[in-house]
């Protein structure tokens, strides 16, 4: 039974192009507890992979108008 989930998994995956299957050996990495990057590392890691038309589109007063972007209460 293991072996066809494994057998499943790689059907599925080896079709997906280059960018995702890297990403789901990051996560396989994760849950299998191989990766060795610390939390900061990570945040970076996806950070990185965020477009910068997104990163233009961010709120600079974010930490000063928390309760307004989380909530709609009024800026302050």
């Amino acid at each position: 039974m293991q072996t066809d989930i494994a057998d499943t998994i790689y059907q599925r995956v080896k079709i997906l192009p280059v960018e995702k299957q890297r990403d789901i050996l990051r996560h396989v990495e994760e849950l299998n507890g191989d990766s060795k990057q610390t939390i900061w590392q990570k945040i970076r890691e996806r950070s990185a992979r965020i477009p910068a038309e997104a990163w233009q589109e961010m709120p600079t007063d974010g930490s000063e108008q928390h309760d307004h972007y989380l909530n709609g209460t009024a800026k302050k």
